[in-house]
């Protein structure tokens, strides 16, 4: 079991059809949580990656996607949030977000929603690292369509849970020669800047999660990458809001604030 949970060489048909039957076997999960203590996120984490690298009108999926709907975790969630997942066995990990979007809406106490943007956070952490090899190769395009529905949903509802995450995720990846990457940059510092501080209104003290994502790289010994990250951004709000051309050099001495 552990080794369908953590290997990631194996078919993901073969995972999604042998993980179907095991929650839905009498005592398995209780047999299971003797032997894992964080079974139910293992769970959620590799049943993510599936639906991430196998297309939605795989058989298989649909099992799993139906057996899913059985473990405790996810049960939580769409009863606290008052969700009720319809016939659609293609959609079910889709409404599922849903759910954890309209539950952290509905949260009204500060520690709950930290706690919910915590499991959240533990279930898609790997997104990125599974769906690189296809960012660089686009390639094969079905695959890249299912992730692209997937991750492009899960982003659309759980963006307050998860945005910092994601845009520390697609720092990771190559971003100074992957297009796709490039231009989700560009339009989360062109659209969704904006769109926040507009939002958030010219005195709030909120800080945008992109400027959090910069964090990192201020430390006393920041990683290469972080900085690089850094100055690629820099370049694209030059770029944006300042009309000054990506080879203008910014003063040695010029810095930005980060809170």
């Amino acid at each position: 079991m552990k080794l369908m949970l953590n290997c990631e060489n194996i078919n993901k048909n073969i995972v999604c059809r042998y993980l179907s039957h095991i929650v839905t076997v009498d005592n398995a999960l209780d047999l299971l949580s003797s032997h894992m203590t964080n079974y139910q996120t293992a769970l959620i984490q590799t049943w993510i990656r599936c639906a991430v690298l196998v297309p939605a009108s795989s058989q298989q999926l649909q099992a799993l996607n139906r057996s899913m709907l059985n473990l405790p975790a996810v049960q939580g969630i769409l009863n606290r949030a008052s969700y009720v997942v319809p016939d659609e066995h293609d959609k079910i990990i889709f409404h599922v977000f849903k759910a954890i979007q309209n539950l952290y809406d509905k949260l009204e106490n500060w520690k709950e929603k930290i706690e919910l943007r915590e499991q959240v956070t533990d279930y898609v952490k790997d997104i990125h690292r599974h769906i690189t090899p296809f960012l660089q190769t686009f390639r094969p395009i079905e695959t890249l369509s299912t992730a692209y529905s997937v991750i492009g949903y899960l982003i659309k509802c759980c963006a307050n849970l998860l945005y910092v995450k994601f845009v520390s995720g697609l720092a990771n990846l190559d971003f100074k020669r992957d297009p796709f990457i490039q231009r989700r940059l560009k339009d989360i510092v062109t659209i969704y800047l904006v769109k926040f501080w507009n939002s958030a209104g010219c005195t709030s003290s909120l800080v945008h999660p992109l400027v959090m994502s910069l964090k990192g790289s201020y430390g006393r010994q920041p990683v290469e990458s972080s900085v690089s990250f850094r100055q690629y951004i820099f370049e694209l709000v030059k770029e944006t809001f300042m009309g000054i051309s990506p080879t203008y050099n910014l003063p040695d001495n010029y810095q930005m604030v980060i809170i």
